[in-house]
């Protein structure tokens, strides 16, 4: 617009009225403000009116919490997805609360198994509503939810094998544990049988005359029947551990099949009734056989380990017992008791008390050693195990977390017949739909 310059004169005041571009004025003062807000402008104009009349829409927030699973949804979630794409493009920023959100289920899950699936955006949202609307038609077709799997197999798999095979793992070391402890234990019962005759041998040499007749040597052969009763009384341990093995390599069996079977989706007839029961878009886990799978499994845990459970209460304390005697038999010392010998003119009572337990030492007390070491291990292999003992519990949740943009801007402001103009901060916050990771959790 070009200016053209009047002049009006009255007696004492002389003014020049100048035609002016508004738009110039304000352009201008953007300029020397410093402000861009064009691509903000054009966002406003563009995006966000339309945005604003999506959020007020009462199915937003069905869209919004995962809620919606009707044609009418899937619309609203298309459109959303390409404004989505519009306030991106104009260099506004979406934040999340994702990473807060994750890190409280990890801190909630630990000691057991967690697996995520993928994220559901907008895009798979609006995938994955239209293959639920088209299996309530009588039309199920598992592709999307194929698709969906594929895209969380990279997670889920990675998770599941990570667990599991430490799982896998323990489970083959307590296996070889525990066939060592069924040979030490049939090792040490063997050796502890054949002794009474080898000490009935040595005492007809050395008590001759009542010279074993004095109250230590008499504790100490006390002592040791009570030890070989100890040892002896418990001759099933070999066939237990053996029953125990069968249990273990069952429970490893049962774990390499939950892991083949992490990878498969139900089939369309199992699909169609299951998406009947979803009542969120979070559900979709559901059509992951692993999903099915992880109960029976935690059942089966339990009913197999509890094999394990009760073989460590059964023979637990016998190698802690039976090691006590032993260490305070091999402590005898004769030097120290010369009364008991006064009889024992040729030292044939302190050599034969010796023997014997040099007897015990080599028959019983090695043996036995490997047989509480093996013990103590398979113990600590066990308590890393969560399902020892215990019984697990599958839950199938979905964890959602809260999408943001704040348009803030400064738009350049004047008084009311004011060209004197200045920046004027703005700031609207938008509330996007969630997005959602679902989840199984054994443990």
């Amino acid at each position: 617009m070009r200016t053209v310059a009047k002049t009006w004169k009255a007696t004492c005041v002389s003014a020049k009225l100048e035609p002016t571009n508004i738009c110039s004025a304000v352009r201008s003062a953007m300029n020397v403000m410093g402000l861009d807000v064009i691509p903000t402008i054009n966002a406003m104009c563009t995006c966000l009116p339309q945005l604003f009349k999506l959020v007020a829409d009462s199915t937003y927030n069905s869209v919004q919490d995962g809620t919606g699973l009707n044609g009418a949804t899937s619309e609203l979630i298309n459109l959303l997805a390409k404004l989505e794409v519009c306030v991106l493009e104009q260099n506004f920023q979406i934040s999340n609360n994702g990473a807060q959100v994750v890190q409280h289920l990890m801190d909630e899950s630990k000691g057991g198994i967690l697996l995520m699936a993928a994220e559901i955006d907008l895009e798979m949202y609006s995938k994955l509503v239209g293959a639920i609307v088209a299996c309530a038609f009588g039309s199920c077709d598992p592709g999307v939810f194929t698709e969906y799997l594929e895209m969380s197999k990279e997670y889920m798999m990675a998770q599941l094998e990570t667990a599991l095979s430490g799982w896998r793992t323990v489970l083959k070391a307590t296996d070889e544990s525990i066939k060592a402890i069924g040979l030490a234990g049939e090792e040490v019962i063997t050796n502890a049988q054949s002794l009474p005759s080898k000490i009935k041998t040595i005492e007809d040499q050395m008590c001759k005359d009542s010279a074993c007749s004095g109250p230590v040597i008499t504790a100490f052969m006390d002592k040791v029947d009570t030890m070989l009763n100890t040892v002896t009384g418990n001759t099933q341990v070999g066939q237990a551990a053996a029953s125990i093995t069968q249990s273990v390599e069952k429970l490893i069996t049962l774990i390499e099949g939950a892991v083949e079977s992490a990878g498969l989706v139900e089939e369309p007839d199992t699909i169609a009734k299951i998406v009947s029961t979803f009542t969120r878009i979070g559900d979709v886990i559901q059509t992951f056989k692993i999903v099915q799978q992880l109960p029976k499994l935690a059942e089966s845990l339990g009913q197999d380990s509890q094999a394990i459970s009760e073989f460590l209460q059964s023979f637990g304390t016998i190698s802690d017992d039976a090691i006590k005697l032993v260490s305070e038999i091999l402590e005898g010392d004769w030097e120290g008791n010369p009364l008991e010998f006064t009889t024992d003119s040729t030292g044939k009572v302190r050599e034969g008390m010796a023997q014997i337990q040099d007897l015990i030492r080599t028959e019983v007390e090695a043996p036995l050693k490997e047989f509480s070491s093996q013990f103590s291990q398979l113990k600590q292999q066990v308590s890393s195990l969560p399902f020892i003992g215990k019984s697990l519990s599958v839950t199938v949740n979905v964890a959602s977390y809260q999408r943001q943009t704040v348009v803030s801007m400064n738009m350049p402001c004047a008084e009311p017949g004011q060209f004197n103009f200045k920046p004027c901060p703005i700031s609207v916050p938008i509330q996007w739909p969630n997005h959602h990771i679902p989840w199984i959790r054994l443990g």
